[in-house]
């Protein structure tokens, strides 16, 4: 599709859909046996209840809002906001100069990536990997990581990053494996578990409700 705001296709009959377009692209309940891709510009990009083997977008200029689940995925966004919403083998989100806040469920490998904007994530680590690999990094902004969900035995490595900014990261009761934290001045960082003091105000501060357990 090119250049077409909307469109009416036989979805059973859909292998692969591919958008190159300046216009808006919103979709909703469009599951796919194997690959979507939408290049955007100055537009924003607008997914909801997708099912896809391999996902790919690509904007700039405006936000990505993405519900999706897919083997893997590849996020891309130049001064536009992702808000994202995902479930995969290997979801890999960059942006630059806009932030990236969402919620995944991820059965091997995430990777959030941005400058100048702040990363929020809930993570859930589900599935059957011997190991899961997950990065999150910014520059000038706050990191807040939260894991929700982690299998017992499975090891996690997991690097969170941060420049100018604070870093936080609370994880799951059953977490075992390696952790980075990294951040550069005018910053902090804290690592929270349940039997942290710290615990219950920073799910104050990250639910914006008190007494949520």
């Amino acid at each position: 599709v090119t250049g077409v705001q909307t469109c009416a296709l036989p979805i059973s009959a859909i292998a692969a859909f591919e958008a190159h377009t300046s216009l808006a692209l919103s979709i909703t309940s469009f599951p796919l046996t194997r690959n979507f891709t939408a290049r955007i510009q100055n537009a924003p990009i607008t997914l909801s209840a997708l099912r896809t083997t391999s996902l790919t977008l690509s904007a700039s200029n405006a936000p990505i809002s993405i519900e999706a689940e897919t083997s893997e995925a590849d996020v891309w966004n130049t001064n536009g906001e992702i808000r994202a919403k995902l479930a995969g083998e290997k979801l890999v989100l960059k942006a630059k100069n806009s932030g990236i806040t969402g919620s995944f469920e991820v059965r091997n490998t995430l990777v959030l990536s941005t400058s100048n904007a702040a990363v929020e994530a809930e993570v859930a680590l589900v599935g059957e990997a011997r190991r899961y690999e997950v990065s999150v990094g910014t520059t000038n902004a706050l990191v807040m990581v939260e894991f929700v969900e982690q299998p017992r035995g499975r090891e996690l490595r997991s690097g969170v990053e941060t420049t100018n900014g604070l870093a936080e990261v609370r994880m799951h009761r059953e977490y075992e494996g390696a952790l980075k934290v990294r951040f550069e001045t005018r910053g902090h960082a804290e690592i929270l578990t349940r039997t942290t003091g710290k615990y219950d105000e920073w799910r104050r501060r990250r639910r914006g409700a008190e007494g949520e357990d």
